[in-house]
């Protein structure tokens, strides 16, 4: 065996060993996936390789190729090429010849000719192990043969650059003439291209073409490994956005149980304070009967009125509160100041008799809401800020809106007064159920639990600003410009 069929001999059992290398990689990462080998038969459908999504840079490693290729000129002596289809791309080339390099692909009209002959040396080649023979337009021998994956034509691999028979200097001479070639230089270029024989040039050809081969099998093992990837970094992520997504509704329900453990505690508390009174003034109501104390009597009874009273109070709040949310209505383009303006007429009374000066901003903007909600959530703030005035000289209740923080479009809208204030430890207190921080003050603290469950269920949310005692408070709360209809 010669030193060249040693060569050749070392570059095929690398390129074997790298192929059984691929092989058993991709069975360790994907021991269960039936395993794709590129062949006429398989076709475009695979879903190893979808359609648009890789070319043959992503499918094998160029500078391994790089390497194979340098063997390959080394062993044949014959230039070769990596070229992409239908791109036309060189992506690889190995011992290219001066007149090449240095002219052909140099001056426009030759590169021209350069490209239109490899587009006609490769149009015909569809299906793997064909090769194609032909001279290019400027007059050199050129062999090609085709990268063909799942039936996907995705790259050629050439040799040539060559002669089967001494050249025509004539012709040569004349073509260095017609593109300004530098004649000498051209012909000396033209004496260093090699003579082959066209068998021989075959039998690389050949060989090329099994390397062709091995080049898509191992394109589509790296195309599995990288599919097998993707799909394991998609279902990591899934399972991950699973996880979280469970943590969430855990954490929801947990929030949810202590609120209806608060919520049990707080109205078992609440009811059971009108019921003693009431059980207790019917003993009292019992003995004074006895005693005919007619004025006793009406006394006791009106105790017992206004306990019952209170509670039928408690139990009409409860109820509404548990209609918010189950009880909704088409959601609507709502102009905040005509609203605003209704709820004002409905305490234009109380605003007369404590002499409330109040202020509407024109320039609120619209926004989409269930309008019989909002108006209810105006109105308890409203309400609010009329019954917490204290004693203020000049009292005021400013209604507007201000732009949200930054990087969001959501205006945030406010209820504003200047009377006695909440001190900041108080600030989320006040919206628990039952809450009332002045126990002399009429109502039942429900009605700040119904406006906060009504802004969270249109997606907005409410707080409270304000410096403390003296200082006047304002409720702000946010509403999308654009909501979806409202959560039942």
């Amino acid at each position: 065996m010669n030193d060249e069929e040693k060569t050749r001999e070392q570059l095929l059992d690398e390129i074997r060993h790298l192929r059984q290398i691929n092989r058993e990689l991709h069975k360790c990462i994907n021991p269960d996936h039936k395993e794709c080998i590129p062949d006429n038969e398989s076709r475009t459908d695979n879903p190893c390789f979808p359609e648009g999504k890789y070319s043959i840079r992503d499918m094998v490693d160029m500078d391994q190729l790089q390497s194979i290729f340098e063997q390959f000129s080394l062993a044949t002596g014959l230039p070769a090429a990596l070229v992409e289809y239908p791109s036309q791309d060189i992506l690889i080339g190995t011992g290219w010849n001066e007149i090449c390099t240095d002219f052909h692909r140099k001056n426009p009209e030759t590169l021209k000719h350069c490209i239109q002959s490899n587009i006609s040396l490769t149009q015909e080649l569809k299906e793997p192990k064909v090769i194609n023979i032909r001279y290019c337009e400027n007059g050199l021998v050129d062999g090609a043969t085709p990268i063909v994956i799942m039936g996907r034509h995705v790259a050629n691999l050439f040799i040539g650059q060559i002669f089967f028979d001494p050249p025509d200097i004539e012709r040569f001479t004349s073509q260095a003439q017609t593109y300004n070639f530098d004649e000498e230089a051209y012909l000396e270029a033209l004496g260093k291209v090699t003579l082959v024989s066209r068998e021989q040039f075959t039998q690389a050809l050949n060989l090329l073409s099994e390397i062709a081969e091995i080049i898509a099998e191992l394109g589509l093992h790296n195309l599995h490994m990288t599919e097998t990837a993707r799909r394991l970094h998609r279902e990591i992520r899934e399972r991950k956005m699973i996880q979280l997504e469970k943590e969430r509704l855990i954490a929801e329900l947990e929030e949810k149980n202590a609120e209806l453990q608060r919520f049990t505690y707080t109205v078992s508390h609440d009811l059971k304070g009108p019921l003693i009174t009431i059980k207790g003034f019917l003993g009292l109501l019992e003995q004074d009967a006895l005693e005919h104390n007619l004025e006793q009597l009406k006394t006791d009874i009106t105790h017992i009125n206004n306990a019952t009273t209170k509670m039928h109070q408690l139990l009409d709040e409860l109820l509404e509160l548990s209609r918010i949310g189950r009880i909704v209505n088409q959601p609507q383009n709502v102009n905040l100041c005509e609203l605003t303006r209704e709820v004002i007429y409905l305490f234009d009374s109380k605003l007369r008799e404590k002499g409330v000066h109040v202020e509407i901003m024109e320039t609120i903007p619209l926004v989409q809401c269930d309008a019989p909600r909002i108006r209810q959530v105006m109105q308890n703030l409203i309400e609010n800020a009329i019954k917490y005035m204290g004693h203020q000289p000049d009292p005021r209740i400013e209604i507007g809106f201000r732009d949200g923080n930054e990087g969001t479009d959501e205006p945030v809208f406010y209820v504003r007064d200047n009377g006695i204030g909440i001190e900041p430890q108080f600030h989320n207190k006040v919206f628990s159920l039952f809450c009332k921080l002045d126990n002399t003050m009429d109502g039942s603290g429900v009605g700040l639990t119904i406006v906060q469950r009504i802004i969270e269920l249109h997606g907005g949310k409410i707080w409270i600003e304000s410096g403390g005692s003296g200082k006047g408070t304002t409720f702000c709360f946010t509403l999308p410009r654009q909501i979806e209809p409202v959560q039942q």
